[in-house]
């Protein structure tokens, strides 16, 4: 017999241990929770983690999946844009261009 929890306790969930692993450091395990909420959590909430901690690499995953998506803002395509150039990533600007 099969068990579906509630779509939300499972993004709650996500989130929670996101959070966990964030405040232990383990920045990409909590990106890894983080993206798999994407278009269930607000993505400011996500955004501003990583924007504080100053951590570009993992905020430009989040925000590229947020694009693969079609979920993503004219804000989020700024600050992906801005990400891509802090990070000298001309290879990776030059794809999103051409997506």
């Amino acid at each position: 017999r099969s068990h579906e929890l509630d779509e939300s306790i499972v993004v709650d969930i996500q989130c929670k241990y996101g959070d966990h692993l964030y405040h232990k450091s383990d920045y990409d395990g909590a990106m890894a929770q983080y993206l798999s909420t994407i278009g269930k959590l607000e993505p400011s909430y996500v955004i501003r983690k990583f924007l504080h901690a100053q951590r570009i690499h993992n905020l430009t995953s989040y925000l590229q999946a947020l694009h693969h998506r079609r979920l993503a803002t004219g804000e989020h395509t700024t600050l992906l844009l801005n990400c891509f150039t802090r990070l000298r990533a001309v290879e990776e600007l030059d794809e999103f261009i051409r997506w």
